[in-house]
């Protein structure tokens, strides 16, 4: 049973609304926007981390719209590098942890139902 269309387009809008906030830790690093409520300084080096999961998460929006059963992976990485800024910056982004275990929950679920050591491979390869 595939996920319903509406299921993805509803958590990939929250998956890009947690991808656009990382990009306030870059904008943050660099100095390019005032944020007073992060209150814990980040170094230009883990500004990139916060754009690297910017990008990735998008990434991972735009695949699991597109072509979702190729979204695990993409998102496996996006999620990796999104915890890292996470930590790093924990007393303001923890509560990105919760959107980034639904959507390990999600790619794990996609890379076992739907990728290519999948269950439905297995099922297709031995009858």
């Amino acid at each position: 049973m595939r996920c319903p269309v509406t299921m993805r387009v509803a958590f990939a809008f929250v998956l890009a609304a947690h991808a656009l906030l990382h990009l306030l830790g870059f904008l943050k690093a660099f100095g390019r926007a005032s944020l007073p409520q992060l209150t814990i300084p980040i170094s230009r080096g883990m500004g990139l981390v916060w754009l690297a999961a910017a990008i990735l998460l998008l990434a991972a929006t735009t695949v699991l719209v597109v072509s979702p059963r190729w979204f695990w992976l993409v998102a496996l990485a996006g999620i990796a590098t999104s915890q890292v800024a996470i930590v790093s910056s924990w007393h303001d982004a923890r509560f990105g942890t919760i959107v980034n275990i639904a959507a390990l929950v999600l790619g794990l679920y996609a890379a076992v139902a739907w990728g290519p050591f999948g269950l439905r491979l297995s099922r297709a390869l031995h009858g």
